[in-house]
């Protein structure tokens, strides 16, 4: 993510769990294909375990207004989010 002439390209590479799989993996655009209609922004939360994440209330607040957040529970996966301001003109 050092590398801003190739950061878009990237960034359609990366893969994260989210609130709707913790098993599955899900990319930006897989993401944005599912978004709840109005929605803008793409929701993120990182910390060490996936499951204790997932039982987090501000996802259960987030996913009971129908949005689905993104589960980053590897520590380059913060800094990564850190890196990339916005998402095909949606602010992460």
């Amino acid at each position: 993510m050092d590398d801003p002439a190739n950061k878009g390209k990237i960034s359609k590479l990366l893969r994260f769990f989210s609130s709707a799989s913790l098993e599955d993996y899900t990319s930006f655009d897989d993401y944005i294909a599912r978004m709840k209609v109005g929605q803008e922004d793409i929701y993120w939360i990182a910390g060490e375990d996936k499951y204790k994440l997932k039982e987090s209330p501000i996802i259960q607040q987030l996913s009971d207004r129908g949005y689905e957040v993104l589960i980053l529970d590897d520590s380059i996966d913060e800094y990564t989010m850190n890196t990339i301001p916005e998402y095909e003109k949606h602010k992460l």
